[in-house]
């Protein structure tokens, strides 16, 4: 990613998981941030998408490596993620 301006940016992952398989997490990082959130449950379908804001990170301006994963072994279906927004500091 190209950050336009370093500062505190909110994390929000916009994702879908049926609730029979909820209860995983994952792991979002920077080169030397972490963030850990449990995946909670959207719904009985796969197609239900909600935005959930994770954490913060500090973020310096230019182009970093940024990574979304399982933090642990998956037990069944980790999440179907549809996007990653960085919010900006205000």
């Amino acid at each position: 990613v190209d950050v336009p301006k370093s500062g505190l940016y909110t994390v929000s992952v916009h994702y879908s998981c049926r609730n029979d398989t909820a209860g995983n997490r994952f792991l979002f990082e920077s080169q030397d941030q972490r963030i850990t959130s449990r995946i909670e449950g959207t719904g009985k379908a796969w197609g239900v998408y909600f935005p959930v804001e994770i954490g913060k990170l500090h973020l310096k301006e230019g182009r970093q490596r940024l990574t979304l994963r399982a933090a642990e072994a998956i037990k069944g279906t980790l999440a179907n993620v549809q996007s990653v927004l960085l919010i900006p500091p205000s």
